[in-house]
């Protein structure tokens, strides 16, 4: 078998020379190029560019599509390996295919147009009726993913296959794409269309802020590939908290201030369902003080919170 240097070099050379110095992509360069895996099956991340990109590129921005390989998969089956790629991007510009097909890996394409459009009602039931087939065949192996970003259609796809195929709650699906690809779908139509499709049209999870990546480098995101290869950075959308709020001036340290939007929502969405609360805003009550009058409302009424005096 050729070496990595040998397949990058040799297939990138069968590209468009001209179009690839059309550039990388639109808010490429900072963005974090892996996230972790998802549900044990999904490794998200950015599309890599070919060998004829690296000019265009400072060494420690570039990512090619044999650094997907070398990642280590952790949260994935012992001895798994990527066995499956899907490249979602509308474009055959940025590498070959035969990158990823020398190394034994089965490459499908699957062009969606981003851009203020989720994945269609058919392009998600392809998207799921490959994986399902691949992962019955393969039940320990990754299936790589990726679209331009590694953000939005890639995370609406995972989210929908965990809903549709593995029972999944939607907001848990959303929820653990977050959790692994920080801070995960961030354009509100596609969670829209997801919590259309697959959840409770009532319920409604905002998207986080565009993250600032996509501005230049961020403080702490300037990593090496071979750190984040290495499983020695974690990739991360947004600034550090900054005094963080702690519950009870941190008399009770079990108490964790949840930042991320998204986990914030699912928790509110959540406890409005346990409340049967069917207005706007989010249910609690204000403190008072432990008077008779007030303590009688303990036995009227069952109160399902917790509260301090």
């Amino acid at each position: 078998m050729a070496s990595d240097e040998e397949l990058s070099s040799t297939d990138c050379g069968k590209l468009d020379i001209e179009k690839a110095h059309l550039g990388p992509p639109d808010r490429w360069l900072y963005c974090p190029p892996l996230g972790s895996i998802v549900a044990k099956h999904f490794l998200p991340f950015k599309t890599p560019l070919c060998k004829l990109y690296d000019e265009q590129i400072e060494k420690k921005l570039q990512f090619h599509p044999r650094d997907v390989f070398a990642y280590k998969f952790r949260g994935a089956e012992p001895g798994a390996r990527i066995g499956l790629w899907i490249d979602l991007t509308k474009t055959n510009r940025y590498y070959n295919k035969k990158e990823v097909e020398k190394r034994n890996c089965i490459y499908k394409k699957i062009p969606m147009k981003g851009h203020g459009e989720a994945p269609t009602v058919a392009e998600t039931e392809q998207f799921c009726r490959i994986v399902r087939g691949f992962l019955q065949a393969n039940p320990k192996d990754i299936v790589a993913v990726h679209c331009t970003h590694g953000f939005n259609r890639t995370g609406f796809l995972i989210a929908a296959y965990l809903a549709s195929a593995m029972d999944w709650a939607i907001d848990a699906a959303i929820y653990s794409f977050a959790q692994m690809r920080p801070n995960g779908i961030y354009k509100q139509f596609y969670l829209d269309e997801l919590m259309q499709r697959y959840g409770d049209e009532d319920d409604r999870i905002e998207a986080p802020p565009r993250p600032a990546w996509e501005n230049g480098p961020v403080d702490g995101d300037r990593i090496s590939l071979d750190d984040v290869v290495s499983g020695q950075a974690i990739s991360s959308n947004t600034d550090e908290l900054i005094d963080e709020p702690k519950f009870m001036d941190g008399a009770v340290p079990s108490v964790k201030y949840v930042s991320d939007p998204i986990t914030r929502t699912i928790l509110q969405n959540k406890i409005r369902n346990m409340c049967n609360y069917k207005r706007d805003g989010f249910p609690g009550s204000q403190p008072v003080s432990m008077e008779r009058d007030n303590l009688r409302f303990l036995a009227e009424r069952k109160y399902m919170v917790s509260w301090k005096a």
